[in-house]
């Protein structure tokens, strides 16, 4: 969270969320793999920060309480997931935020 003038680094969150229906948990291999390339380069680091990757399918409110400050929440879309990934910035757009979409 920017104080006071400081260049705090922008917060991008990556969602990924795997199967609803069979209980399993799947880790977030396409995004940790986006994640894991940005932290290559040194200007990318100093001015954005990956603090958490939504990757288990919980209730909107759970998710969203891990969402802080955000710049920018991407959305690795599959069939098994679009419903929640629609769901989640529709129910963060109800707070202090400002929401933009790209298909």
């Amino acid at each position: 969270m920017r104080q006071n003038g400081e260049n705090a680094r922008k917060n991008v969150y990556f969602v990924q969320v795997g199967f609803g229906f069979d209980g399993s948990v799947y880790l977030p291999y396409a995004v940790g793999t986006l994640i894991a390339n940005c932290m290559r380069y040194p200007e990318i680091v100093g001015a954005y920060a990956f603090p958490d990757i939504i990757f288990y399918r919980e209730k909107l409110a759970d998710a969203m309480q891990k969402i802080r400050d955000p710049y920018l929440v991407a959305f690795s879309c599959s069939v098994w997931n679009i419903e929640y990934n629609k769901a989640l910035p529709a129910a963060c757009g109800t707070s202090n935020t400002t929401r933009r979409s790209h298909a």
